[in-house]
Formats: C-alpha cells, structure tokens, sequence
C-alpha cells in the first residue's frame, strides 16, 4: 500500500540575550523540516522474484546466496512503531507446505534480520544457519507475528534486527529463509509466495 506524503515546513525562533551593548544579533532563525505520514502504517519494499535455483529431494536450502538471496526486504514508512507478521503458500505447482518434508511437501522457515543491500556479502558475518530456523518460525497460510523469538535469529539482540517493536526510524528488515525440500514428488519449478504484514502497537 503507498500512500502520498505531505512535507510540513516548521519554523522556530530563538530569542538571544545581548551579551554586550554592542552586540548586532537580537534574533537566530531556525528551520526544521518534518514529514507527515498519512497512516500509521505504510510498507515499501522490493517486491522483485528472487529464487532458491535448483534444489535436491531431501536438501535443506538457506539463504546465503549473494547480497543474503533469497530475501524478501520490507521498510514501514508510515509513523506507528510496528509487529511485522509474515505467511507463506505454495501459489503454483504441486507441493503443500507442512511441518515436515514429506512427498510434495515442504517446510518453509523465516527469520527477520538487519536489512542487507546489494552490496552486502553474507559471507563477512552475515550468514543464516539452520540453527538460526527453530519451529516457532515455520510460515504456514496464517499470519505469525514477530517477537524477541518468533520470526527471530534468536542469538541476535539488537533492536535494528528483530521484527518486532520496529521503530520508524529504523524499519529496514530482511527477511531470510530455510526451505527444507520435500522427500518426493513433483520435478516442475514451484512458486512460493510470502506475505509480510505489519500489525501497529
């Protein structure tokens, strides 16, 4: 949802003392500039297809391909400090998303981290690990919501990588993902669709 912004202009005046019966300046001006969101929340994000590739039966894929790929990134720039939620469907092919990898069934995990750029090289200490991935992170057709451990990499505890009470000024966060491939079944390509939401405190 992109809503249209209105730039405020707010201007201030500061009264200064004579420090001297010579002194020239009685006033300062100051402007300060201040943007209005029009709702609380408001998501931006890269909304591109990104791709595990080419996967085994059986393999556990992360993402740690160049600049953290697959990742989906999302920004709120509305005013409210937020719970980012996140889901996820199989939107074409044969597979179902389950808790355990099975014939045509696949487990989908996802954790918010600081936000990665393209410039980013996961390798220099910015790699997920299966470990990272508990149960509590596992995107299913209903929204989970992000706290100090859902949707979280648990050994981080820094306010700029959790999903959750995101603050405005520091909204930027990459979603990152462990795709544990079904057992069996079906060879065609599969298309995974994630949702990210965004729920106001």
């Amino acid at each position: 949802m992109f809503t249209r912004k209105i730039a405020v202009t707010v201007f201030a005046a500061v009264c200064a003392l004579a420090l001297s019966a010579s002194a020239q300046n009685t006033t300062l001006d100051y402007t300060i500039s201040v943007s209005v969101a029009a709702d609380p929340i408001d998501l931006a994000g890269i909304t591109d297809q990104v791709s595990f590739g080419i996967g085994g039966f059986g393999q556990t894929l992360l993402s740690n391909f160049a600049q953290g790929q697959p990742r989906s990134t999302v920004q709120n720039r509305g005013y409210s400090t937020v719970d980012y939620t996140a889901r996820a469907a199989i939107s074409q092919g044969a597979w179902t998303l389950g808790s355990t990898p099975g014939n045509n069934v696949a487990s989908l995990y996802a954790i918010f981290t600081q936000a990665l750029t393209e410039s980013d090289n996961p390798t220099s200490g910015r790699d997920v690990a299966i470990g990272d991935f508990g149960s509590e992170d596992l995107l299913g057709s209903t929204a989970i919501r992000a706290s100090d451990t859902v949707l979280a990499q648990n050994s981080e505890t820094g306010v700029e990588i959790k999903g959750n009470r995101v603050f405005t000024t520091q909204s930027v966060r990459s979603l990152r993902y462990r795709l544990d491939m079904p057992t069996s079944g079906d060879t065609s390509p599969q298309v995974l669709t994630v949702t990210i939401g965004a729920v106001a405190l």
